[in-house]
């Protein structure tokens, strides 16, 4: 990948990261007495104008959504290279298909799950009952194998299998065509945190040890047969297979969070947080891919926090144990 071309893309970026929430705003919104004063801090903010057009405050989703979407589509604009948008992007892409594909198998009225991220509208397919014309071979792809698992199994869960996997093995191909080492780190710590959840919920609903084949992942750094080997096992938070692993002590405080709880949202929390020290390093990088990428990803958070925020105003949450579920800020 030529990092000559992201130069005035980096500019631009460095930009927008001025742009991002400080900690004193988030500060502010977390102290304030409910969700509409929470809400009025984002005022002088890039959130503002969405906020302005919802007609309550309990309709925060639709605002934050839509500067999610206005996001995503500036990022394909400045990017020179869309495969850097992507790696974030087909999280929500992916997830499109799969409510496509349900939406046309299923006969269900899906349309409200749709997000707009991405070149397709995939809404717009499902609704015209129209065949969807220029898209990517590798969404055709995945169109053509969930929906061929469907007609065999019958199975919505296979959709979902079939579909994840795919889905991974994109982030996989993209991180090994453009040969970046902050991307090949961020799939395969993906790919094992994502492994690592899905044992846990397998043994919690008291899975067939068979059942790890369909829905775990190859690519990590993490061996698939140690899991399996350790299955029926009670999972040790310090076992020494983490050890060698740079997310080691991220996912010992995820699991033994889990094992008091039950609860996989420390776990989660703590994948996020991993990720969010990852790229930071990306902010001693001068131009380059990774500078769009970490944006992305900071982008998330901060858009992921506003929503912890506010379902917890909504629900009348003190600051305290609100504070305790947000994950770190990269400013």
């Amino acid at each position: 990948m030529d990092r000559e071309k992201f130069v005035r893309a980096s500019a631009e970026i460095r930009v927008k990261e001025k742009q991002l929430l400080n900690k004193a705003t988030f500060d502010r919104i977390i102290d304030a007495n409910d969700l509409s004063e929470a809400i009025k801090f984002l005022n002088d903010t890039v959130y503002q104008s969405f906020f302005r057009d919802i007609d309550k405050a309990q309709d925060y989703e639709k605002a934050l959504t839509k500067e999610q979407e206005k996001n995503f589509a500036e990022l394909y604009k400045i990017s020179p290279d869309p495969r850097v948008v992507d790696l974030v992007a087909n999280n929500y892409i992916y997830h499109n298909i799969k409510v496509y594909v349900k939406d046309r198998l299923l006969e269900s009225e899906l349309s409200h799950l749709y997000v707009r991220i991405g070149e397709t509208d995939w809404k717009q397919y499902a609704n015209s009952n129209q065949e969807i014309e220029h898209i990517k071979d590798e969404y055709t792809n995945v169109i053509d194998k969930a929906s061929l698992e469907y007609q065999e199994s019958k199975s919505a869960q296979n959709i979902d299998i079939v579909i994840d996997k795919l889905y991974m093995q994109s982030l996989k191909d993209l991180a090994d065509e453009m040969d970046v080492d902050l991307f090949t780190k961020y799939v395969k710590d993906l790919i094992d945190f994502t492994n690592i959840n899905t044992f846990l919920r397998c043994q919690r609903q008291e899975r067939d040890v068979s059942f790890l084949d369909h829905v775990l992942f190859d690519g990590g750094n993490l061996s698939l047969e140690i899991l399996k080997k350790i299955y029926y096992g009670d999972l040790d938070p310090s076992s020494p297979i983490f050890r060698h692993l740079t997310i080691g002590k991220f996912v010992e405080k995820g699991i033994e969070s889990f094992k008091k709880t039950g609860s996989l949202s420390e776990f989660e929390r703590q994948k996020d947080n991993y990720f969010m020290q990852v790229i930071k390093d990306a902010k001693r990088v001068t131009y380059g891919p990774e500078v769009i990428f970490a944006y992305l990803y900071a982008k998330e958070m901060e858009i992921k926090n506003l929503k912890i925020i506010f379902i917890c105003k909504l629900n009348g949450i003190e600051a305290s144990l609100i504070r305790e579920r947000l994950r770190d800020s990269y400013v």
